[in-house]
């Protein structure tokens, strides 16, 4: 019993208790399997607790399980995204997921996701291309004689964009300031960090 003095609320927990004792002693064998799997394989424990918490988000991974492919790297990131970015189903957490593993980074919302700057020298190349049009940027990466200095020796766009990618720490070009978010099963550590 509980301390209420309502018979009709003591009523109702127990209900519910035995509506909870049903639904764990009943679990399929498969289920149990996926849950231990989860908790005894995925490495950050802020990002376990999550999930255990956030027993919605538990099912989508249990319900997706049982039908597709998915591995405990993949539950990582889904679990930080829906955590630290914004709620996403595990469907569209999949193509961030596969991006990531194909380019060796990502870009949700207005965070960019990856592990190593030199992963980036490609989407760097992209963003410089339109940053090199903005003034705000050009003052922002440049000092007045610099400047100077690439309309006298009239180096181009493309020029510069080699010279920056090539001679410029990528973070400082993108403005990144980046923070750890999670490790992967094989011991790789991701950063994320805000880009305009």
């Amino acid at each position: 019993m509980i301390t209420s003095k309502s018979e009709v609320i003591n009523k109702l927990f127990f209900k519910e208790l035995q509506e909870l004792i049903h639904k764990y002693s009943n679990m399929d064998t498969r289920t149990i399997q996926i849950i231990e799997s989860i908790y005894l394989d995925m490495k950050d424990s802020n990002l376990k607790e999550y999930l255990l918490s956030e027993k919605d988000k538990l099912g989508e991974i249990i319900g997706y399980y049982n039908t597709n492919e998915i591995d405990i790297n993949e539950i990582t990131f889904y679990a930080w995204c829906n955590w630290h970015i914004e709620e996403m189903s595990i469907r569209t957490c999949e193509a961030y997921y596969t991006e990531l593993l194909e380019y060796k980074h990502t870009e949700i919302n207005e965070y960019l996701i990856y592990s190593n700057s030199k992963d980036l020298k490609d989407y760097t190349r992209d963003k410089l291309d339109d940053m090199l049009d903005s003034n705000y940027e050009i003052d922002r990466l440049f000092d007045k004689e610099q400047i100077i200095d690439f309309w006298l020796e009239g180096t181009s766009k493309n020029e510069l964009i080699d010279e920056m990618i090539y001679g410029t720490e990528i973070e400082d070009i993108l403005d990144l300031d980046p923070d750890y978010c999670f490790t992967f099963s094989d011991g790789k550590e991701y950063v994320y960090g805000s880009v305009q």
